[in-house]
């Protein structure tokens, strides 16, 4: 008996067409839930659809616990940053001009781009 062929990978949690279009309009965030493990695919989806990898990026690991961490960056780097900060799951991602209106995109802009912000005080580390 032959081997039996294997089976083809499975398509990605999100559908690359949408966001390609998302991409398009400057003004569209998107969330993603549960997405690190796709972000290099979302990120290569957003910016093949025009999405510009300067856009103000955020990825929250365990946000509602006092073991929150917080990696701000634009969209190009956040996946680099994510894994430079040890971010896994489960982690929301924020994608969109939106992260610039928080104050913590301003702070963390301020004093000099820290890679990680911990715990509730948003102290940088």
């Amino acid at each position: 008996p032959s081997p039996s062929p294997s089976p083809p990978p499975p398509p990605p949690p999100f559908d690359k067409e949408l966001v390609k279009a998302l991409a398009a309009d400057a003004h569209t965030t998107l969330i993603i839930y549960m997405g690190l493990q796709t972000l290099p695919q979302l990120v290569s989806a957003l910016l093949s659809g025009g999405g510009s990898p300067t856009l103000p990026a955020v990825a929250v690991e365990r946000g509602t616990t006092p073991q929150r961490k917080v990696v701000f960056g634009e969209v190009g780097a956040l996946h680099s940053l994510a894994s430079q900060a040890g971010l896994k799951t489960p982690t929301l991602l924020v994608l969109g001009e939106v992260v610039a209106l928080s104050p913590s995109w301003a702070d963390w802009k301020e004093k000099g781009r820290p890679l990680l912000w911990r715990g509730f005080s948003d102290e940088a580390t």
